[in-house]
């Protein structure tokens, strides 16, 4: 389904709720609010068809002094995907993490999420391969990180 017009508009209590109760999967339960956070959602028609949340943490010593944006979810409805609306997302962190003074972004994705890898890396994010178990079975993903600074 394509769409003539989206509006980006930061997530509340209440959208936090409604992704709760609506979304398909456990998206609600990371979207983060406060001062050091940036959680957006994408809505169309009144439809909320995406949706993103980061918040800023330090780095690792030796460089704790350093902050990241960590992207703990990026969704786009089924329905919606492929017309750059994760793009937009990801691009409207950047800004806040800019604006904000934070040097990287920073997220991590299962290897089974081709599109989103591919969205990572059409966006100049570069990778590191991981691996962790889910149960008894072996699985890797990715590290993505972009250098704002």
């Amino acid at each position: 389904m394509i769409v003539e017009s989206i509006e980006f508009t930061p997530a509340t209590p209440e959208l936090k709720a409604t992704i709760q109760h609506h979304w398909a999967s456990n998206a609600g339960d990371h979207i983060a609010l406060g001062d050091d956070c940036c959680s957006i959602v994408a809505i169309a028609d009144g439809r909320l068809i995406g949706l993103i949340s980061a918040k800023k943490r330090p780095l690792a010593d030796p460089v704790a002094a350093m902050s990241e944006a960590w992207i703990s979810i990026v969704e786009v409805h089924e329905d919606f995907r492929r017309q750059g609306i994760g793009e937009a997302l990801v691009s409207l962190v950047i800004d806040w993490a800019n604006e904000n003074g934070i040097e990287q972004v920073g997220a991590w994705s299962e290897s089974i999420r081709t599109e989103a890898l591919l969205l990572w890396w059409k966006m100049g994010f570069t990778f590191a391969r991981f691996e962790y178990k889910s149960g008894d079975r072996k699985c890797h993903g990715f590290t993505v990180a972009k250098r704002l600074r």
